[in-house]
């Protein structure tokens, strides 16, 4: 039986094969690492300079007899303040990166293969950069030996991500579709505790024959038992009739 997990904000790395082929391919090379925004990792040293410059005019006032505006300790106040936070936002992104790079190495070395399931939550969006796919993967994950969990772990993960059109709308032919199951091929890494980067690959073809394979195997409803040729265990015979005493064997 497997356990639920809760929704996971990982490292999701979404590669778009044009072959069926490719999807199965052993891992040796990842996708680069996405861009960090600028501000996210510099942000801090705007309003940290300008602190500097309120506290150096405030102190060259109170030494020069100047008068010093009501306004000027208030916003030096809020600077303070923001390059407080903005710190914060620094130390969080570096943070997730060590993470996503130890994720990336721990993929990398020891890869564990399984078939998840991809939903977007909306239509793919068309920017300037690319095509813009959000929604969740999900997957099992087989426990490990060590691992605590002995029951298998369903993971679902979030995921953004950014399809670059290089080819002038080739692109589109390559976009998961919005199916109720699109199967899709997932790795991660088979340390528990390194779980924080997954690679997504999937290409329309493959999921074709996935869905294809898994209907072929399935039951068919309508093939049922008929129940007169099945021997009644208590002697009466399919028309309904008991056998006449003696004739059982």
């Amino acid at each position: 039986m497997s356990t639920a997990g809760p929704v996971l904000h990982q490292v999701v790395l979404l590669e778009l094969p044009a072959s069926a082929a490719a999807v199965d391919r052993d891992v040796e090379t990842l996708p680069p690492p996405a861009r960090v925004a600028w501000w996210r990792e510099h942000g801090w040293a705007v309003p940290a300079g300008l602190t500097v410059l309120g506290l150096v005019y405030q102190w060259l006032a109170g030494h020069q007899g100047w008068t010093v505006p009501g306004w000027v300790p208030a916003v030096t106040t809020v600077l303070v303040g923001l390059t407080a936070l903005a710190s914060l936002v620094t130390y969080a992104t570096q943070l997730r990166g060590r993470r996503a790079a130890r994720g990336r190495a721990a993929l990398l070395a020891d890869p564990v293969r399984a078939t998840g399931t991809l939903h977007l939550a909306t239509e793919p969006e068309v920017t300037r950069t690319g095509v813009v796919l959000t929604g969740t993967c999900t997957y099992t994950r087989t426990p490990a030996p060590d691992d605590d969990e002995d029951a298998p772990l369903v993971r679902t993960v979030r995921f953004t991500h950014t399809v670059r059109d290089a080819d002038g709308g080739a692109v589109v032919d390559l976009l998961p579709r919005r199916r109720v199951v699109e199967p899709v091929a997932v790795w991660y890494a088979a340390r528990p505790d390194a779980e924080d980067v997954v690679l997504v690959r999937y290409a329309r073809r493959w999921a074709d024959d996935v869905i294809a394979s898994l209907v072929a195997s399935a039951p068919d409803p309508h093939d049922e038992p008929d129940p007169h040729d099945v021997p009644d265990p208590g002697g009466q015979d399919p028309s309904g009739t008991q056998d006449p005493p003696g004739t059982q064997s």
